[in-house]
């Protein structure tokens, strides 16, 4: 048998070498991006589970639907939608726009989601302090919701920033931020973002 090249031989050995090297860096580097991917989901379904707990842990606030024209804000006293011009809902998608100035309107809302702590929800509409009121328990009753606020005529379908400060049926505190127009029906939740909301969340000013 031939003796082969030194030379060849070593040459040989130095590519099979630096082959099993790059081997061994492709599957290292492998291994660490499986890793870092790992890493990734695992943290994005932490931060998932999170935001479904708080999304669920509270009240969900969605423009007003069809339902009982009557609204009861007191338990022998009710008010009818379709025939106040002073309340926007299901019946009336705004109000009136010859309501005078600083009158009290109201915006009705149902309410999706679970009730709050004790019921209890701070208001803020552009950084002013409003009420929010819910319907009373009483037979016939759905139970929904209202924010009221003094109406302005130069603002009529203005977008604003409605934020809600609560503490939810798991005792921990939450802030959901909406978004509605001045004397408009229209309400939707801007944080924490609805699951299969496509909207940007913006308002359109009515003509």
């Amino acid at each position: 048998m031939p003796e082969m090249d030194p030379g060849l031989v070593g040459t040989v050995v130095g590519v099979i070498g630096a082959g099993m090297a790059v081997l061994a860096w492709l599957s290292a580097s492998q291994a660490e991006a499986r890793a870092r991917a790992a890493e990734k989901r695992a943290k994005a379904d932490e931060e998932a589970a999170k935001l479904e707990e708080e999304r669920n842990d509270g009240p969900w606030f969605v423009s007003s639907r069809e339902g009982d024209q009557m609204l009861r804000w007191s338990r022998g006293d009710s008010w009818n939608l379709r025939e106040s011009g002073a309340a926007a809902s299901f019946e009336r998608s705004e109000v009136d726009r010859d309501i005078p100035m600083g009158t009290p309107i109201v915006v009705v809302m149902d309410n999706i989601g679970s009730e709050p702590m004790c019921g209890e929800i701070t208001a803020k509409l552009d950084g002013e302090v409003i009420s929010i009121t819910r319907e009373v328990d009483k037979a016939g009753s759905q139970k929904r919701w209202w924010i009221s606020y003094p109406y302005k005529p130069s603002a009529h379908g203005l977008p604003m920033r409605l934020v809600l400060e609560f503490t939810g049926p798991s005792g921990a505190p939450h802030r959901h931020v909406y978004t509605t127009g001045h004397g408009m029906a229209q309400i939707a939740r801007l944080e924490p973002p609805d699951r299969k909301s496509s909207s940007d969340g913006s308002f359109k000013v009515p003509e």
